[in-house]
């Protein structure tokens, strides 16, 4: 195999800075490769107030990995003539985006509010499944992923928002007081909706199920030597 991989990262001394980094690997096996790059922004526009931006992207080619039991569709076509406690292995194309934002302000030298929101979303699209001999290689299977009608049941596709917002407030030396917002999305697609691209799935995020947290936190520091003292 051979991996390459290299960044950039710009004077952050600048109230503008950014990044690039990113890598390629490739396999010893005939069009199976993969990729990432990520990029992103820092702005700090006041000496209180920073924003930021990221943004990356992942590819795999030909991609092998294994199918859990409960991932074997009983109603696949080729299911029936697999052995019991079978070892599917299947081929396929994944492609994923990890996008994210972040933003502070800091109201004094002891109050600020901090904002992180990131979504990834990612699908794998099988086109091959196999076996797997008693020396770990790759063997014809008969189970093709694919119902009656020809839809891909093992196609699976991950979407994933979340968004944390943090007051802190610094009331004593190694004290704090912190509020803390969560919200998170998780949602699933497997079959034909994975064709549902990226656009899609962002677009339609708040119809989809989600949590929401709000939590208090204080943190007081002790000083034990003054405590011997009282």
């Amino acid at each position: 195999n051979v991996n390459l991989y290299s960044w950039y990262n710009s004077d952050h001394r600048k109230r503008l800075t950014y990044y690039v980094e990113g890598g390629v690997r490739f396999f010893d096996e005939k069009n199976r490769q993969s990729m990432n790059v990520y990029t992103g922004l820092r702005w700090r526009a006041t000496d209180k107030f920073t924003i930021g931006i990221g943004l990356g992207n992942e590819q795999s080619w030909n991609n092998v990995g294994g199918l859990w039991s409960w991932e074997i569709k009983e109603d696949a076509i080729g299911a029936s003539e697999l052995p019991d406690n079978a070892v599917v292995m299947g081929r396929r194309h994944i492609l994923g985006f990890n996008n994210s934002i972040n933003a502070s302000f800091s109201f004094t030298n002891k109050m600020n509010i901090a904002l992180y929101a990131r979504h990834y979303w990612q699908k794998a699209e099988y086109s091959t499944f196999y076996g797997l001999d008693e020396k770990g290689e790759l063997t014809a299977s008969p189970y093709t992923g694919l119902s009656a009608s020809g839809e891909p049941l093992n196609n699976v596709a991950a979407n994933f928002f979340n968004i944390d917002l943090v007051y802190t407030w610094r009331f004593a030396p190694g004290s704090d007081l912190l509020l803390v917002y969560k919200n998170g999305i998780g949602h699933f697609d497997s079959g034909y909706a994975v064709d549902r691209g990226y656009g899609y799935n962002v677009s339609h995020l708040m119809d989809f199920e989600g949590n929401n947290n709000l939590s208090f936190k204080l943190l007081y520091y002790i000083d034990y030597e003054q405590v011997k003292r009282w």
